[in-house]
């Protein structure tokens, strides 16, 4: 008992015991040398708690490094979904620097130098996953199997059947967005026929500023003027509800277009799946509440995509669309 009661430490050996009185002398048996018991105790309380102090600093530096990891992983698989390889990697590379134990780091630069486990003929990404591999658990490793299963077993093919693989794959993910843009399809009829109540709440709104303003100047009364500028807010409001889905219709049938024509781009099987996978992109998109500027943002990626890395076919298409073209050459890809 007596051992969790330490209370004061011996200012000649440091030796640890238990005193029952803050005042007077104390005796350590350990060196057998006598102190002041008030000095003892005031030295044990100062050793013990900078100890628990730099220990809570280790943990908060824990905690604090934890977090930059986690941003950093979370916007290098924004790279990712944009298929900038590089950015991913220089993340990465920062994630690194903070800590060289997380599984997650190394495999996320395995997917950096295989384009996300599309370059099947790429060699230089062994290293890291074997980092990989050393640095996970055995459920983490299960997860490093299932998601590096298919590439591996991919890059033993020839090239040959790869590109059979790839055109499966691609046709298969081409029917898969059809279904997706179908459902998609009635909810945007849907929200079309809504938007007549936000002109019309503008309209009402803009007319009862202007009389409260009109008369809150007239006879000078301060509320009327208030109530004049808290109506104005209110048809910006619906006034700009209405602008932002007649342009976010617009982008989605803009969508549509390219996925009909998509056919008689005649693109070969890589450049298609890269296409496909920003459709994909822009299709996660437009289901998002209030997301008009990532919808944007991936039109004119996939506006770039069709006019310079892809074919005349695909460019011509999109130079010619009346509003892919104001989209055209706007997306630096990385």
């Amino acid at each position: 008992m007596q051992e969790n009661k330490l209370n004061a430490k011996c200012p000649h050996c440091g030796a640890e015991l238990y005193l029952g009185y803050n005042q007077g002398t104390g005796f350590c048996p350990t060196c057998r040398k006598s102190f002041d018991n008030d000095k003892a105790i005031k030295l044990y309380q100062s050793v013990h708690q900078t100890a628990t102090e730099n220990e809570q600093k280790k943990t908060a530096s824990f905690g604090e490094e934890y977090l930059e990891v986690e941003k950093i992983l979370t916007r290098a698989e924004y790279y990712f979904e944009r298929k900038q390889f590089r950015s991913a990697r220089e993340e990465l590379e920062k994630a690194l620097a903070i800590t060289n134990t997380d599984y997650r780091i190394y495999f996320g630069i395995v997917r950096a130098e295989t384009k996300n486990l599309t370059d099947y003929r790429n060699e230089s990404h062994k290293e890291f996953l074997q980092k990989a591999i050393e640095c996970a658990d055995n459920d983490q490793k299960k997860t490093i199997t299932r998601l590096y299963k298919n590439f591996f077993q991919l890059s033993k093919l020839s090239d040959e059947d790869i590109l059979q693989y790839k055109k499966e794959e691609n046709d298969a993910i081409k029917s898969k967005l059809e279904e997706k843009f179908k459902a998609l399809i009635p909810i945007f009829m849907k929200k079309e026929k809504g938007q007549k109540t936000n002109v019309i709440l503008s309209a009402v709104f803009a007319l009862l500023a202007i009389v409260a303003g009109v008369f809150g100047f007239i006879y000078n009364v301060a509320i009327l003027l208030s109530l004049s500028v808290g109506l104005l807010a209110l048809t910006y409001f619906f006034a700009r509800k209405y602008f932002s889905f007649k342009k976010l219709n617009a982008l989605f049938n803009a969508l549509l277009d390219v996925y009909d024509a998509l056919n008689s781009f005649d693109f070969d099987v890589y450049v298609q799946r890269e296409v496909l996978d920003q459709m994909k992109f822009l299709r996660k998109a437009f289901t998002t509440k209030n997301n008009l500027n990532n919808c944007e943002d991936g039109i004119a990626s996939l506006c770039t995509l069709l006019t310079l890395n892809a074919n005349e076919t695909s460019r011509k298409f999109v130079l010619n669309h009346k509003l892919l073209s104001k989209y055209a050459n706007t997306y630096d890809a990385d």
